[in-house]
């Protein structure tokens, strides 16, 4: 039987745990992300009482800024998913004092009952959703820090997929600015707002993973 080909729009790693679950299946992965990175430099952390990260990224454009002394001054920290979390800690020594469940609606509701009349800071990219900041303006005091640009890539080749696995709107921007949808590809998504940007290139079917996390989105390749 002849392999099928799957492309996720991320550079996985020899442990990753989407790599792991789909072993042995007939399936070649492509793995490479569509999205190019810079850095957004800026002066300084603002005075808050939370400091939000949306995603690794955000940390490490941000953290990667500071000195190991100011590292240790921040002040408490918030993440939209367990991810970003890990990340925080394996990367940096740092630990969140909040970890979401990578769901936006979700964690600003709870983020707003461990921060009511707090002022927090959201780190994020030049092209942010703001997807939690915007839930909660009106209701708490909000501000944000760009510390990164992220742009949609065009410098890529890719062969004739399969199996179509979108981690962000822009991977899904990129992707099909390029290439046309196929009504025989199957699409999975790692979220509402990566469905809803697959949406807008005129997929009808497609698949939102359980969980903002590898494993989900391994399952959901695997009709899981």
């Amino acid at each position: 039987m002849q392999k099928k080909q799957l492309f996720i729009s991320r550079s996985l790693g020899a442990d990753s745990p989407f790599r792991q679950a789909l072993e042995g299946q007939s399936i070649t992965i492509v793995d490479q992300s569509l999205v190019a990175f810079e850095s957004v430099a800026f002066v300084a952390i603002p005075k808050v009482d939370w400091l939000f990260f949306y995603s690794k990224n955000g940390v490490k454009y941000c953290l990667e800024q500071l000195t190991e002394q100011q590292r240790q001054q921040l002040p408490l920290l918030a993440t939209i998913g367990v991810g970003t979390a890990q990340f925080l800690e394996e990367e940096y020594g740092l630990l969140a004092d909040f970890v979401g469940n990578g769901k936006p609606p979700a964690v600003a509701a709870t983020f707003l009952a461990v921060a009511q009349s707090k002022s927090i800071c959201f780190v994020e990219a030049q092209q942010s959703r703001r997807s939690v900041e915007l839930l909660l303006e009106g209701q708490i005091e909000v501000s944000n820090l760009v510390v990164y640009n992220n742009l949609p890539r065009v410098d890529f080749e890719l062969p004739a997929i399969d199996i179509l696995v979108f981690t962000s709107p822009l991977n899904v921007q990129a992707y099909f600015d390029k290439y046309p949808y196929e009504q025989h590809q199957q699409v999975v998504c790692i979220g509402n707002t990566t469905a809803q940007a697959v949406a807008q290139y005129g997929v009808q079917e497609y698949k939102i993973a359980a969980a903002p996390n590898e494993q989900s989105l391994a399952a959901a390749c695997l009709n899981k």
